[in-house]
């Protein structure tokens, strides 16, 4: 099973409730999982995420721009261009707003894909683009 199959498959079990609590297992697991070697971003497929959630394709450029322009960067750098673009990107509101359900945790391309997150958007989307940009955890 691919990575990206394992997200969409959680994504499946996450939005039935099938296991309360069950989405912060999946993000440590994926944590696990998604920076081993050799499990590199499907960009493509990501790509068509965004796009198939009606986000911009500027949005998708703009993030992967930043993995790519600073990936030598110093942690420092890393950090702040990853703060800057999502503060950008995401509107920050309620989910009951964005999303219609009193909690839930939306993945990067959902996030950028409809512009606006809460707290814990925000940090999934910051968090997986920097581990992704070889940031020690």
């Amino acid at each position: 099973m691919t990575i990206p199959d394992l997200l969409l498959k959680i994504r499946l079990l996450t939005r039935r409730r099938l296991f309360p609590g069950f989405m912060k297992l999946a993000f440590t697991l994926l944590s696990i999982l998604v920076f081993i070697p050799g499990n590199a971003l499907d960009l493509a497929r990501l790509q068509a995420a965004l796009r198939n959630l009606g986000g911009h394709q500027q949005s998708f450029v703009d993030w992967n721009n930043i993995m790519q322009s600073y990936g030598d960067a110093t942690i420092e750098t890393k950090l702040q261009k990853v703060n800057e673009l999502f503060n950008r990107k995401i509107l920050y509101t309620d989910d009951q707003d964005a999303w219609g359900q009193t909690d839930y945790w939306a993945t990067p391309m959902e996030s950028l894909a409809k512009g606006k997150g809460d707290c814990e958007d925000y940090v999934i989307a910051k968090y997986f683009t920097l581990r992704n940009m070889n940031i020690p955890i």
